[in-house]
């Protein structure tokens, strides 16, 4: 072997103590664990939009079924079309953005499914529509899809609410719970609005009915949330006079009546309703925002400083565990914004600089950043894309 010059070269002291300070240094920094490299990424400066892989993505369509597992998103169904010819698709896709890798989700449900209310509950996607059609007549449906095993099964109907709509929805931990909506065909308005529900239990297959009891009166338009021990739901809209809200809580099978109060409208069309771990977050897009404070059973009006209640397009919000995110973009101009109500702020959303405009899209929080996947129109022609935001910290 050849002998090598640099390696036989005598070495200067100050050459050796740098070498023994690095080797030290080196020695008493731990180094990153993938657990901690995962921690790192929602620590990440944030405020910038990227691009999801969309080979194996699902094809271009609006409001799709969009849940977080844990690990993977689903998107499922929606709409394309224009709104007097658009059709319901069946097909769909999990994302993983560790890998930024899709996987098709298996065939499901027949073409007289719709959708109209979704939960997921830790092992399953829970799809439930009281509107769809058999025959002549409209009778409830649903169907279950697990993404370990990739197969779908049907819910049991007997139990089941009646067709319905715009119903509260929410998992408790244990259950599906539905209450309230639009009665599906009612023509009485005296009767369009319901007062009932029950509980689906998964694991027994089995329907339950929700106590009627100290019920609030029948509603439409329901706005809920699970706040990990109560239902808390509170009328968006509806031909009634009462627009209180109510509590209830499935282990008691009981109802307790909220604080009157909310935004400063009864009429919360296209509104959303989000647990922020303390408090009741209603957001009204074109009429404001207001909190319940579940403790105090008091509400105080949101901030209105940073923030326009005339979008176009706006998006169903998503909550971060710090701070609710509503998108709207349209045309190039972004009034996409972040809400904190611990320090009761708005702050602006970067605009997609990938974009002309989002329309309808899927959107979900996978723990660190925010998933988007739907239409999106370039001021010419409408594609499918996705899109990762990850927020500033």
């Amino acid at each position: 072997m050849r002998p090598d010059p640099a390696r036989n070269a005598p070495v200067s002291a100050a050459k050796l103590l740098t070498a023994a300070l690095l080797t030290m240094i080196a020695c008493l920094t731990p180094s990153p664990s993938k657990a901690d490299s995962t921690a790192r990424v929602g620590d990440e400066p944030g405020g910038n939009w990227r691009p999801m892989s969309g080979v194996g993505a699902p094809s271009d369509r609006e409001h799709p079924v969009s849940v977080w597992t844990g690990a993977r998103a689903i998107f499922w169904s929606g709409f394309v079309g224009e709104p007097h010819t658009a059709r319901r698709l069946y097909d769909g896709a999990l994302y993983d953005p560790a890998t930024d890798a899709w996987t098709p989700m298996a065939s499901g449900p027949d073409t007289s499914f719709a959708p109209t209310a979704t939960a997921w509950d830790g092992t399953e996607l829970l799809a439930w529509d009281l509107a769809a059609r058999s025959g002549s007549q409209r009778e409830p449906a649903g169907w279950a899809y697990n993404p370990s095993f990739d197969i779908w099964r049907p819910l049991s109907t007997t139990g089941m609410p009646s067709p319905r709509f715009d119903a509260a929805v929410a998992w408790d931990g244990t259950a599906l719970l539905v209450w309230g909506g639009f009665a599906t065909g009612a023509t009485d308005p005296l009767t369009f609005e319901l007062a009932d529900g029950a509980r689906y239990d998964p694991v027994t297959d089995a329907w339950l009915p929700i106590a009627s009891l100290s019920a609030p009166s029948p509603r439409g338009g329901v706005l809920s949330t699970w706040t990990g021990a109560e239902l808390l739901v509170w009328r968006r809209a509806g031909h009634g006079e009462d627009h209180a809200g109510a509590r209830y809580d499935p282990v008691a099978d009981a109802w307790t009546s909220m604080a009157a109060g909310g935004p400063p409208t009864v009429l919360c069309y296209g509104g959303s309703a989000i647990w922020t771990g303390t408090d009741l977050l209603i957001w009204c897009p074109f009429d404001g925002a207001a909190v319940y404070n579940l403790a105090s059973d008091a509400w105080r009006p949101a901030s209105s400083q940073g923030v326009s209640y005339s979008w176009g397009n706006n998006q169903p919000p998503v909550w971060t565990g710090r701070e609710m995110i509503v998108l709207d973009q349209w045309f190039g101009h972004t009034q996409s914004r972040r809400y904190d109500p611990t320090t009761d702020q708005w702050s602006p959303v970067e605009a997609n600089p990938f974009i002309n405009s989002f329309i309808q899209p899927g959107i979900v929080w996978a723990g660190a950043e925010l998933l988007v996947l739907g239409s999106i129109w370039d001021g010419e022609k409408r594609t499918q894309t996705g899109f990762r935001y990850t927020p500033p910290r």
